[in-house]
């Protein structure tokens, strides 16, 4: 459960920061970003397997980026065939 917070969390992190620079972040970037901070949550979670889990924790929050980007991708979908 922790590692779920902990995803969500930098998800979460990882979305504000690139909403607060005024210029689009590369991709690399937000990956470097997401495995900082995971491991930074990793250790903030005092988990047992620091490496493991830092992984684990980037993930985790990549896979929850993925879905929310394909949910809003859906949407949108819908709504150009409902406009239609």
């Amino acid at each position: 459960m922790d590692y779920i917070i902990g995803a969500l969390a930098v998800y979460k992190t990882v979305h504000l920061l690139e909403l607060a620079l005024p210029r689009p972040v590369e991709t690399w970037v937000k990956v470097a970003a997401s495995v900082v901070l995971s491991y930074g949550v990793a250790v903030l979670l005092w988990a047992d397997h620091l490496l493991i889990s830092g992984l684990v924790i980037a993930s985790l929050a990549s896979v929850v980026h993925a879905v929310l980007r394909l949910l809003t991708l859906v949407g949108d979908l819908v709504m150009r065939r409902t406009i239609r």
